[in-house]
């Protein structure tokens, strides 16, 4: 553009010359202001162009720079951004660089109050994401360690639980600190922002665990830890092997001690107590106004404490349901002892082999009789095998009936058949008078 201005002033110079001195310097002002003011436009026209495409670029540079890890924190990243957007909107301006009172620091000026604002932006965008990644890992690490304590309460469960929690938080905001009581986030944040932050990811810490403990802890999630705590020392040994009872007062001692000890457990469980105090759990910070965490109005007032886990009605209809559950659980082991208690004894399969001892050998003595028997067993095992036994019976019942048909038959035919009349051999009655021998004492006839 200054190049511009120079030849439009020569072409002046040259044409213009011939005339009086006064209106040729007359008339080369106004040329100049014309020229001047026209190129002013221009020149602005251009710098908010450029300032444009400075901003693009800054944005795009620090998503590449995010994209591509190749600065330790995301502070050097909006420094070496802001550094290269620059230093386009400087070089592209070059161009238009002329003589005053054309410049292009009010146009610098105002693109780095731009980035600085596009830049500070990034920074409260990039300090949520911190919050919400630092949220995510406490979460992934927090949540299983803290199911783990509630499935096997104890005395201490409630300190052990604080105690996980200030480690891992304290674990994930390590890297961050530099002092005592000093932290830097590394985006680029004021001092005081930085110790806003640290607070503010305290406080997302405690929600997230106020959330976790209130989710994990309900009427069906006690109810069913009760009962799991039951039937692990009610029904296996200590090495985890199902018990065998031998009478039934030991199934009542073993009840008892079990229900016992499971039911130890629900104060533990209702309220977060510390055990090394004796006194509630209570966050460091205020999470009061924190999230939106609902209330139900029915419930009391000093349930939706960070501590109150259970009321008491809830613990009283815990206690109802589980109490049913472990006592259908003792039926059932009772009634399985006295199944076994009223089965055949041992002492009664030793008399039965005496006293069949005879037939036993009889079967033994008769090898074809032991063989028919061996190859009838034989044979009803393979037909059962094969899914064949059924039709076998059929074919055998079908036979039994036919046979038992013809029987019928032929018997009916045999009653009913007419008898055959038989010659008699005794001679017809004689009229003639026939005179009898006498016969002596011997049988002989008399002379």
């Amino acid at each position: 553009m200054k190049n511009l201005r120079e030849q439009g002033l020569k072409a002046y110079d040259e044409d213009a010359s011939r005339y009086a001195n006064n209106v040729y310097l007359d008339k080369r002002e106004a040329l100049l202001s014309k020229m001047d003011h026209k190129l002013l436009e221009i020149h602005d026209l251009q710098l908010s162009k450029f300032s444009k495409q400075a901003q693009t670029f800054f944005n795009d540079e620090v998503a590449n720079s995010k994209k591509s890890k190749k600065y330790n924190s995301f502070k050097e990243i909006l420094e070496n951004s802001m550094e290269k957007s620059l230093t386009f909107f400087i070089e592209n301006s070059k161009v238009l660089n002329i003589a005053e009172p054309f410049t292009e620091t009010k146009h610098l000026n105002e693109l780095k109050e731009l980035l600085s604002a596009s830049s500070d932006s990034l920074k409260l965008k990039e300090r949520e994401n911190l919050i919400s990644r630092i949220r995510k890992k406490f979460q992934s690490t927090f949540k299983e360690q803290l199911l783990d304590s509630i499935h096997k309460p104890e005395v201490d469960t409630w300190d052990k639980i604080l105690n996980k929690f200030n480690s891992i938080s304290g674990e994930l905001l390590s890297k961050y600190k530099k002092g005592p009581s000093t932290y830097d986030f590394e985006i680029g944040l004021s001092e005081d922002m930085n110790l806003k932050t640290y607070v503010d990811i305290r406080k997302t810490l405690w929600v997230k665990f106020r959330d976790l403990l209130h989710d994990s802890i309900s009427e069906e999630s006690v109810s069913r830890i009760l009962r799991n705590l039951f039937e692990d020392e009610f029904r296996y040994d200590e090495n985890g092997l199902p018990k065998l009872w031998r009478n039934i007062s030991e199934v009542d001692t073993q009840f008892t001690k079990a229900r016992t000890n499971a039911l130890k457990a629900l104060p533990i469980l209702s309220n977060a107590v510390l055990s090394s105090t004796n006194s509630e759990i209570i966050p460091d910070v205020d999470i009061t106004h924190e999230d939106d965490y609902e209330i139900d109005e029915n419930e009391l007032a000093g349930s939706h404490n960070f501590s109150h886990l259970l009321t008491n009605r809830q613990q009283q209809n815990i206690l109802n349901k589980v109490k049913r559950e472990m006592d259908a659980i003792y039926v059932e082991a009772k009634r399985s002892v006295v199944q076994n208690t009223t089965s055949i004894p041992l002492y009664f399969y030793g008399l039965l082999v005496v006293l069949g001892w005879n037939e036993f050998m009889a079967v033994l003595n008769r090898p074809l009789l032991f063989i028919a028997l061996i190859l009838l067993v034989s044979g009803v095992y393979i037909a059962y095998n094969t899914q064949t036994l059924g039709p076998i019976i059929s074919v055998l019942q079908a036979m039994f009936a036919q046979t038992k048909k013809v029987a019928k038959e032929r018997l009916r035919e045999l009653v009913n058949e007419d008898v055959i009349p038989v010659k008699s051999h005794i001679p017809k009655e004689s009229k003639e008078n026939i005179e009898l021998d006498s016969l002596d004492d011997e049988g002989k006839k008399l002379e």
